[in-house]
């Protein structure tokens, strides 16, 4: 039999460690993407602590105008995350399609 299984494929090549082995360019990706993933949750962690300081700023009766920052800057927070996301992984997708 050949080094080919029934697929067509050839089966994975494995590191010394008995794990996939990967080319540069896909450990390159894959730590890109660690990159992204890990703004993603930096960002959410932002929009939620954002959250708690408006609660808080209601609850102390604040001038409104910090309320309507902080609830701007909530949405803006969203935004940028929702485009960091679609950017990356959806746009992804989307080339892999074509």
């Amino acid at each position: 039999m050949s080094n080919q299984d029934r697929g067509g494929r050839r089966p994975p090549v494995l590191d010394d460690n008995g794990a996939e082995a990967r080319s540069p360019e896909q450990a390159g990706h894959e730590a890109a993407l660690r990159e992204v993933s890990e703004t993603i949750l930096n960002i959410e962690a932002a929009i939620q602590r954002a959250q708690r300081a408006r609660g808080s700023l209601v609850a102390g009766r604040a001038a409104p105008n910090l309320v309507h920052a902080m609830t701007q800057a909530i949405g803006d927070l969203e935004t940028a995350q929702r485009n960091l996301h679609q950017r990356t992984y959806l746009a992804a997708n989307q080339q892999a399609m074509f």
